[in-house]
């Protein structure tokens, strides 16, 4: 009698353990699930803003693009004209200009940060320490001058080595330099720790509230008669009035909180973003288009070499003709 009554409370009781598993089955695949879902969404957000930042070229695709110099300036600028001119038709348009000048500032800014790896492998040898030394730098530069002392350089050339050793002490730590500080010293261009301190001083700078991000009259204060800009903040944001600033405000907010945050302000602050690009093209338009029409014919950009040089190598936008790094 004792089993009979005992089975079905043995039985009731399996049921609710048994209960008790199935609902907490079910919660933790519901937890499976929700994490899994935040983990993509996350993943995704990440993925949206790595594509936003330009990427590097592959050498297949340097190549493909790629200016011999060979020749007079003239016949490489005639060169550089035949790839720039996407539809043949002998003129280049803004469109047909703009794109030909981010693809070779992509270049350029790919080339600097490929080589920069080679250049701190073949000075980093006496001792070989992990650091440039100022003596090491300098036997690249004589090298680079076909000089064995600094007597045999030039009056320019001396000049441009001081130049340098001055731009080397500013960013060495005890006269060296790291791998990442011999790319900001060569090519600042191409180097994302500089482009990062660039943007964080422009917020410090900016950020009246401080929240870490540049409204439309924060940013707007770079056009007010008032404020002067330093040489970098006017170069990258050459606008006069409030107006030109708010729409140049609302094409880099991509994602339309009417701020600038320090990720979009990065993506612009990239040397080959459109905007430089197009707006380089918009200059060299009205300086060589002589009758008006709106675009280039080879021989109005031949009569400005030196304003078009960039177009054969961006190295040219962004160095001095003395500065060979």
């Amino acid at each position: 009698m004792k089993t009979c009554i005992n089975m079905p409370i043995r039985s009731s009781r399996n049921k609710i353990i048994l209960t008790l598993y199935l609902v907490f089955a079910v919660y933790l695949i519901y937890v499976i699930i929700f994490l899994a879902s935040m983990l993509f969404r996350s993943a995704s957000d990440v993925k949206t803003k790595i594509r936003a930042l330009p990427k590097y070229m592959s050498d297949a695709e340097i190549d493909k693009i790629r200016v011999l110099e060979v020749g007079t300036l003239q016949q490489q600028l005639q060169q550089a004209f035949g790839k720039a001119d996407d539809n043949k038709n002998g003129y280049l348009d803004k469109d047909e200009l703009s794109e030909w000048i981010q693809i070779k500032v992509s270049e350029h800014i790919t080339v600097g940060v490929k080589t920069n790896f080679k250049v701190f492998l073949l000075l980093d040898k006496s001792p070989k320490d992990g650091w440039i030394s100022m003596e090491e730098y300098d036997a690249l530069f004589l090298s680079s001058r076909g000089a064995k002392t600094e007597e045999d350089l030039s009056r320019s050339d001396r000049e441009q080595l001081m130049s340098e050793r001055a731009e080397f002490l500013e960013l060495g730590n005890e006269e060296k330099l790291t791998i990442d500080e011999l790319l900001t010293f060569r090519h600042p261009e191409s180097s994302h720790a500089h482009l990062l301190a660039r943007v964080t001083e422009l917020i410090d700078t900016l950020d009246e509230d401080g929240d870490g991000a540049l409204s439309v009259s924060e940013l707007g204060q770079l056009s007010d008669p008032a404020y002067r800009p330093s040489e970098e903040e006017a170069a990258n944001f050459p606008v006069s009035s409030e107006t030109e600033m708010r729409a140049l405000h609302a094409r880099l907010d991509t994602n339309g909180d009417q701020k600038l945050d320090q990720h979009e302000l990065l993506v612009f602050a990239d040397p080959r973003h459109v905007e430089h690009a197009s707006r380089d093209a918009a200059r060299l338009i009205r300086l060589a288009d002589a009758d008006g029409d709106g675009q280039l014919a080879l021989t109005e950009l031949q009569m400005h070499p030196d304003q078009f040089r960039m177009i054969v190598d961006a190295r040219h936008r962004f160095h001095q003709p003395g500065d060979r790094r």
